[in-house]
């Protein structure tokens, strides 16, 4: 039977009054309108992730090697400068060199951490005129009081640089990707580059040492606690939970901790510019290795590089073979920046 128009709104029509008198079932009808509406949001939104995120494709291969993470200018970061610092890097010697930059990855309710590190292993800097030099990287907050916190902070420090994007655990590659592009763009003469977080302690002397030591070893690599085997998070309840439909494999490639890597400037060069074609990822250090991979670039594991410790003494962590330490609060780091260690 042919059912015209006005036959259906009157279905429809008797559907809907009929509702209305039956509270229970219009009630039942809102809660599974709901929960479809619910399911399409899920869907579509792709676990919070700040854009929709292509899926990595893999072919049968056990080892990794033959896994497609290139795309066609699928990452772009189209990011504007809310606050920068485009004279941190100018020397005001022609002879002066800058041996490292370092890029700090910080959130903005972070000030007092800042303030720690500013005043402890951010000395080696004198401030952004020696030969180690830094920024904070920052995203966007909505809260008003904290943009203008940035702000005046940044007015008297002038070592903020915060991107237009909104400040999430989701979005540290935005945040990483930033650092690498500011760094490229306004500090290219640079030799090297050291991405680490602001609850990290950085052995400065020792990290030039390094570089100092092993130029030759770190031109075409990235360097720091890095692995070869480490599974994808698959727990709903985990900040670092990877859904098996954005990321298909069960073990991740090889990547060094976000908490602290060192390569030169020129495969930071690479990096950023290759970044454009590998496919979006929203953890930063696994992003930065699925780079690398293209690249071809190697990655070193030196073990004076550690994401963490359960027992540390403070005149261990100032060590010749200490790089970084990861998750030291701001009284630790006080205490290990004035303690008296004997031979060190």
């Amino acid at each position: 039977m042919l059912v015209t128009k006005e036959i259906y709104y009157r279905m429809i029509s008797k559907i809907i009054s009929y509702t209305f008198r039956h509270k229970k079932l219009f009630t039942t009808l809102i809660i599974l309108l709901f929960t479809y509406m619910f399911t399409c949001f899920s869907k579509f939104s792709l676990d919070g992730y700040p854009h929709v995120i292509k899926r990595i494709n893999y072919e049968l291969n056990k080892d990794n090697s033959k896994i497609k993470l290139t795309c066609n200018k699928c990452f772009t970061l189209n990011v504007s400068y809310l606050i920068n610092n485009k004279s941190i890097c100018k020397n005001d010697a022609p002879d002066k060199t800058i041996d490292i930059l370092i890029l700090i990855s910080t959130v903005s309710d972070h000030f007092e951490t800042r303030q720690t590190l500013r005043s402890t292993w951010l000395n080696y800097t004198r401030k952004n005129t020696a030969n180690v030099r830094y920024v904070f990287l920052l995203g966007d907050r909505s809260d008003y009081g904290a943009q203008m916190s940035d702000i005046k902070e940044n007015a008297k420090y002038k070592d903020i640089i915060k991107g237009s994007f909104i400040d999430t655990y989701r979005n540290l590659t935005y945040k990483t990707i930033l650092g690498l592009k500011w760094a490229v763009s306004f500090c290219s003469t640079a030799k090297f580059v050291l991405k680490t977080d602001d609850d990290v302690y950085v052995n400065i002397p020792n990290i030039l040492k390094l570089i100092n030591n092993k130029k030759e070893d770190l031109d075409k690599a990235l360097v720091g606690h890095c692995t070869s085997i480490q599974a994808v998070e698959r727990r709903v309840s985990s900040k670092s939970y990877i859904p098996k439909n954005i990321y298909t494999n069960d073990m991740y490639l090889p990547f060094c901790s976000g908490t602290g890597y060192i390569s030169s400037m020129d495969l930071i060069k690479d990096i950023y510019k290759v970044s454009i074609n590998v496919t979006f990822f929203p953890l930063e250090d696994v992003y930065i290795g699925m780079c690398a991979k293209v690249l071809s670039a190697k990655l070193i594991d030196i073990k004076g590089f550690k994401s963490d410790t359960s027992k540390r003494n403070h005149c261990i962590l100032k060590d010749k073979n200490v790089y970084t330490i990861h998750n030291v609060s701001s009284s630790e780091l006080k205490y290990i920046w004035t303690s008296f260690c004997p031979g060190l």
